[in-house]
This record gives C-alpha cells, sequence and structure tokens, in this order.
C-alpha cells in the first residue's frame, strides 16, 4: 500500500476492499486506502490545520427502468490533526471518538489507510435472490477546513481531492 507523505498534487484512492457477514447478522467492511497529502494539505497540517477525511459508502439495489434504490448511506469521519507542543500527529475517528498518537506522519496514514471490520449494515436489509450494488470512495471535507481556506480550497484543484467511487457487487 503506498504511502506519500508529501507528493506535489494530493491523490487519494481505495485499493483493496473486503466485506465479511458476521456471526451478530451484521456486514462488516476492510479496505485499504492509499493517501498521498499535497504539499500545501501537509503546510496546513503542519501550521495547526486539521484534515478531516470523510469515506462514504453507499449500498444500492440496481433498479432497471428507474434510478437504483439507496439502502444504506454511511459517512466515516477521520481528523488528522498536527500537535506542535508534543511533534505527534492525532487521528480521531469523528464517529466513535477513538483517538490514536503517532510520532510520525507516515504512522498516522499508514493506521488510517487500514480500515479494518468496520460494521456498515444489517443482512436483513438484503433480500435473497436480488442483486445489490456497493460503492466506497474516500475524500477531503473542504467544509470542515477553517474559514480563510474554503475559498483558497475550493478554488484550488490540489485541495478538492477525491478517489473515484471503488464498485462491487455485494456477495449475499
Amino acid at each position: 500500500m503506498p504511502l506519500h507523505v508529501a507528493a506535489e498534487d494530493a491523490r487519494f484512492a481505495v485499493e483493496d476492499i473486503q466485506t465479511e457477514l458476521h456471526e451478530d447478522g451484521v456486514y462488516y467492511l476492510s479496505a485499504r486506502l492509499d493517501v498521498s497529502l499535497g504539499s500545501d494539505m501537509l503546510s496546513a497540517l503542519r501550521n495547526g490545520v486539521s484534515l478531516v477525511l470523510q469515506m462514504d459508502f453507499e449500498l444500492n439495489r440496481p433498479r432497471r427502468f428507474w434510478k437504483d434504490d439507496r439502502l444504506v448511506s454511511l459517512e466515516q469521519r477521520y481528523q488528522l490533526r498536527f500537535h506542535a507542543l508534543t511533534k505527534q500527529y492525532t487521528v480521531s475517528n469523528l464517529n466513535t471518538g477513538i483517538q490514536e498518537s503517532f510520532h510520525t506522519l507516515h504512522g498516522a496514514l499508514d493506521y488510517f489507510s487500514r480500515i479494518r471490520s468496520l460494521p456498515i449494515f444489517d443482512a436483513g436489509l438484503l433480500q435473497q435472490g436480488a442483486s445489490y450494488r456497493a460503492r466506497l470512495r474516500l475524500h477531503l471535507d473542504l467544509g470542515a477546513l477553517p474559514l480563510v481556506l474554503q475559498i483558497r480550497a475550493y478554488t484550488n484543484r490540489n485541495w478538492r481531492i477525491s478517489s473515484p467511487w471503488m464498485v462491487w457487487t455485494m456477495p449475499l
């Protein structure tokens, strides 16, 4: 899994996805992400700006003559911060409040890039014999940036970073 700390252009990609049905009747997602922070993002991070990375998951039932029926829409948000006083990076799961600290940015990005056993939906939502399409993407939440930076971020392609949707058929 490639991790690039300071690339001129930022890049996010979903590299690998696995879904599993556990005994509790819930589907869990594991994924490998490729996260490359651009030099502008890295500079902002080291100057006290938190970056919020959002992972979007959707589960749809395809329909032939109408738009797909969306069954599940999940946003998982993570905050990446640098603490100048302790010289540590933190990754906080904003949905659960769980926070981890790291001595290096590489360590923080490595931790973030491995999503393990994230509960995504209850198996009771699925009907036997039906077809389901899932998709996942990762993007920088520009609205979480300080207002002064938002204007620059919305007008600069190096800040408007998003992975393409990775789409797969859900196994039943």
